[in-house]
């Protein structure tokens, strides 16, 4: 088996804080939004958060040094779609997991099943090792591409997330395979433009998914975000999924 790679004690205590006091800022980012978390939830965001900064640059994984940030842009924003599952029992992939946000957090703070899906192999190996770290059971791994996984897997979840992986109409052709009828694509966007959600909507239509719905929020640091949610409402007008890279290449929206 390949050595290990995670190391939580990584981290220089010159610019990242303790585990409790990680943990502090997570409980307060969590509170600023409407949340409450359990102690156990938020040692794992904090574990997790700590995982994410040692091996970030090397992985590619985010370029964001400062703790407070972090917790803001990476933690506080992916639980800002926990209220929009379907259940605490949903079963969710999260697209592109990346760093694990925001599948992680939602496997943490929930019920929900989740399924960390993501095709670069050192990026899901990470993922991997940051899970039996934290001890979650209710997340687990993939590592291969949403094509892949929906010819094995077609219309198995309730919920498919994705955050910061490609422009609308690509995640809507990626998503719909995957969700059964009834089940939402949640995608978490900066500011999408009128063109791309214009662009969003036609592929739904081919894809058998309902209208985009744009909610807005502002993070306490005055960001602005967008939660864009499509319903998958019937089948499709053509032969999905396509071959792994068309939706991004030549989406159909």
């Amino acid at each position: 088996m390949p050595e290990r790679f995670i190391d939580v004690q990584n981290v220089s205590r010159e610019t990242w804080p303790d585990q409790s006091e990680l943990e502090r800022l997570i409980s307060s980012g969590a509170s600023s939004a409407g949340l409450t978390l359990s102690p156990i939830a938020v040692r794992g965001m904090a574990v997790h958060l700590c995982a994410v900064h040692a091996h970030g640059k090397n992985l590619n994984l985010t370029a964001i040094d400062d703790p407070e940030d972090a917790v803001r842009l990476h933690v506080v924003d992916s639980l800002m779609t926990l209220g929009d599952l379907h259940r605490g029992d949903s079963v969710v992939c999260d697209l592109g997991s990346g760093a694990g946000f925001p599948g992680l957090p939602l496997a943490l703070a929930s019920n929900s099943e989740v399924l960390l899906l993501e095709a670069t192999k050192k990026k899901a190996r990470f993922l991997e090792e940051t899970i039996s770290i934290v001890g979650v059971t209710n997340a687990s791994v993939r590592a291969e591409r949403a094509e892949e996984l929906a010819v094995e897997v077609s219309g198995t979840f309730d919920v498919v997330t994705c955050r910061a992986v490609a422009n609308l109409a690509a995640l809507v052709e990626l998503a719909a395979p995957l969700l059964r009828v009834g089940g939402r694509l949640l995608a978490m966007k900066g500011t999408p433009s009128a063109a791309e959600l214009e662009h969003g909507n036609r592929a739904a239509q081919v894809c058998g998914m309902g209208k985009a719905e744009v909610r807005k929020y502002t993070l306490s640091g005055g960001e602005r975000r967008s939660l864009v949610t499509c319903e998958r409402v019937g089948d499709f007008e053509r032969d999905l999924p396509r071959r792994p890279g068309m939706a991004q290449k030549k989406p159909l929206g």
